[in-house]
């Protein structure tokens, strides 16, 4: 231990005493600060970009697959109007189905009588192959149509698969996108903290650096070299100056 230096450290302060090894610690601290702080802000700009970008893809592909929704929804209503359209065609075709069978069935019970004359045999014979021509295509009218409600109920199952597909495909960017929105504003809340530390560093800096040079000249009393105002004998930091700090 130098004898002069903790003389006057036992008459005016140590450093620990006087507070200079606080204010030295402190801008020790606040130039570390200034130091790091910079690239830590630009990494954090540098991840906010990155975000910003993946945020405004996902942004886009939502419109994309909204629209999908959208002319997925209206093909499967257009549809489900033509399928309602034919359903009711197959309900007329089978009543005439079924009054023209009936008509048939009139003749025939007709020409089982005894009493018929040739002429009224060959007249009921002829409405009963007339009527037949009209069953017959009534029905295939009526098969085709049915054949059209099958294809169209095909199409509208793929639809509905499609849609299906397209909305959890939605879904899932929702919240790729939410997730997205959450984690910016997390980071753009740590870059303001960080500009507002570096901020408040650059300006504490100078202040800190005062105040260590006022203690410093309030407690070198005289023209004395100052310079033993912030040696720190306390070499063990143990917080006492010992003979424990001459062995170190």
């Amino acid at each position: 231990m130098n004898a002069s230096i903790g003389a006057l450290q036992a008459n005016f302060g140590t450093p620990q005493e006087t507070g200079i090894f606080d204010l030295q610690n402190q801008i020790n601290e606040t130039n570390q600060l200034i130091k790091t702080l910079p690239n830590e802000i630009q990494v954090l700009e540098d991840q906010i970009s990155r975000l910003s970008l993946t945020a405004e893809s996902l942004n886009e592909e939502t419109e994309t697959l909204s629209g999908q929704v959208n002319d997925l929804s209206s093909q499967i209503i257009s549809l489900d109007n033509q399928l309602s359209s034919l359903d009711e065609n197959t309900l007329s075709l089978s009543e005439q189905v079924n009054d023209l069978s009936e008509q048939i069935g009139v003749i025939d019970n007709q020409l089982t009588s005894a009493n018929l004359a040739e002429d009224q045999i060959n007249e009921l014979n002829l409405q009963k192959t007339t009527l037949e021509t009209q069953l017959a295509e009534t029905q295939l009218t009526n098969t085709q149509i049915e054949d059209q409600i099958n294809e169209l109920s095909l199409q509208k199952t793929t639809l509905e698969t499609q849609l299906a597909e397209t909305q959890l495909s939605l879904s899932n960017t929702n919240n790729e996108l939410l997730n997205s929105n959450s984690n910016l504003s997390t980071l753009n809340n740590s870059l303001e903290l960080s500009n507002n530390d570096l901020l408040s560093a650059t300006q504490s800096l100078p202040i800190l650096e005062n105040q260590l040079n006022e203690t410093i000249d309030e407690v070198n009393i005289g023209n004395r070299d100052s310079s033993w105002t912030t040696i720190n004998l306390d070499i063990n930091n143990d917080g006492q100056i010992t003979e424990a700090d001459i062995i170190q």
